[in-house]
């Protein structure tokens, strides 16, 4: 019933995933990997290339450094986008807004992102979700992460993954997600519960150069959201979360630069603090400092 597709990198990894969703799934599967060793080939040529494969009709575009805690989480997948044909994409982490500036599926804004997701590190559990009350098991979102995303084989037929434009591994999950829901629904569900194996989100240079491929591309479709907000108010967030949290990423100063220089909304008086922070903590080694300072406290 569900075709599995997978872009695998690491043996050990895709070994535990097969074994786990054998018991866990609960309906027939099919697995569709792709060797990425040597290859390097960008996600969205591997998942048009393996989907066109797959001969179930519904497809789970999955990473392979995760694993699956809910018992029979296919059958619950099969009955949301099975039955309720109005529901043509479903993750577990996603926004309802997708700002125009430079950003992930993320916005930093209040009651505006949905995740429900446990990341293992150092033999420790943490659970991440947001928020900890849903008002109901599946939210409505605008773009969602790639870590999991489930559909219909017609439905990435009629949107296919943008193998033209985005040659890496980034945006792909958030091009995709957000044109299917500009003509339909996507959603997040807390009901697949999912352990994430490893930090992921590589926010360097190769990140910001296909961030500024992805929003310039989609310049006239930006801002999207799935509900009514406070456009000003939500692009401050926006630009406030993004700046601080890619300050400690390894982007060269050139990109910052680059950055800064393509989004006049970044020109605020109000951002100066945050734009210096973003200009210079990694650069400077600032974070170094500020790391043996808490150590010091």
């Amino acid at each position: 019933m569900i075709s599995l597709v997978v872009c695998s990198v690491n043996p050990m990894y895709l070994k535990s995933l097969k074994e786990n969703v054998v018991a866990t799934i609960g309906v027939e599967c099919e697995w569709l990997v792709w060797d990425n060793r040597d290859k390097n080939t960008g996600l969205c040529k591997v998942y048009n290339e393996l989907a066109a494969q797959a001969q179930f009709p519904f497809l789970c575009f999955v990473h392979e450094d995760i694993l699956f805690r809910t018992q029979n989480w296919g059958r619950y997948l099969l009955g949301l986008v099975g039955a309720d044909t109005a529901t043509h994409l479903v993750g577990i982490a996603g926004g309802k807004y997708k700002s125009r500036l430079y950003s992930g599926w993320y916005s930093g804004a209040r009651d505006l992102d949905y995740y429900h997701i446990t990341h293992s590190e150092n033999g420790k559990d943490q659970q991440l979700s947001y928020p900890l009350l849903w008002p109901h098991t599946e939210e409505r979102v605008a773009c969602i992460d790639g870590v999991f995303m489930f559909c219909k084989k017609e439905v990435w037929r009629q949107h296919l993954f943008n193998e033209d434009l985005l040659k890496g591994f980034h945006f792909y999950d958030i091009d995709f997600s957000m044109r299917v829901a500009k003509e339909n629904k996507v959603v997040v569900t807390n009901q697949v519960d999912i352990i994430h194996l490893t930090k992921g989100g590589d926010y360097g240079n190769k990140w910001i150069e296909q961030a500024f491929i992805f929003h310039d591309h989609m310049a006239d479709a930006l801002p999207f959201a799935v509900r009514a907000v406070d456009e000003k108010e939500t692009e401050m967030a926006v630009a406030r979360y993004w700046l601080d949290w890619l300050k400690t990423q390894p982007i060269s100063f050139g990109n910052r630069l680059r950055w800064i220089k393509k989004q006049r909304p970044l020109w605020d008086i109000r951002l100066a603090y945050s734009l210096a922070k973003f200009l210079f903590y990694q650069p400077l080694a600032l974070h170094k400092i500020h790391r043996q300072f808490k150590k010091n406290n």
